[in-house]
């Protein structure tokens, strides 16, 4: 049975103003391995089709969510700018869904579509805060892996 992450990791922020936060397959536990080593290849493909759509990575992030349980994490963007927010999950999960809030509160974009993959597309109103919020119905372990990254459109 896969070891559970303690709540404080699923609450890091995305914020990395000038690179890329990432989270290593050495971080987690040896027996999540690969898990973790599958959402991080499914991140770096989605990396590699944005990045030719003129995106660039602001930040990425990889944590265990429960089943049922909605992982929530903070990304500081900045105003009038273009951003894609995506989320994956591993080969236990068949559905992540993706809302991505402004900070005000409103949503800014979502992807409710079911798919173990999810983009939100959407261009800032104000700078600060938006909360994203990653939930995985199609978990079908306790536990499943999933990333979180965020892009931002520089062409």
């Amino acid at each position: 049975m896969r070891f559970m992450l303690s709540a404080a990791l699923g609450c890091l922020l995305l914020a990395a103003p000038l690179h890329a936060q990432e989270t290593a397959p050495e971080d987690f536990p040896d027996d999540d391995a690969g898990y973790v080593r599958q959402v991080d290849a499914l991140i770096d493909r989605a990396q590699q089709g944005l990045e030719a759509r003129g995106y660039e990575l602001v930040s990425r992030e990889i944590s265990a969510v429960e089943a049922y349980n909605v992982w929530s994490s903070t990304a500081y963007l900045e105003d009038a700018t273009r951003y894609a927010v995506i989320s994956v999950c591993d080969l236990d999960c068949s559905d992540v869904d993706l809302e991505v809030y402004q900070p005000d509160g409103v949503s800014a974009a979502s992807d409710y579509g079911v798919s173990d993959n999810a983009i939100a597309q959407f261009l800032t109103r104000s700078p600060g805060a938006y909360q994203i919020e990653v939930r995985m119905p199609g978990c079908d372990a306790a536990a499943c892996y999933a990333g979180l990254a965020v892009f931002q459109k520089t062409q």
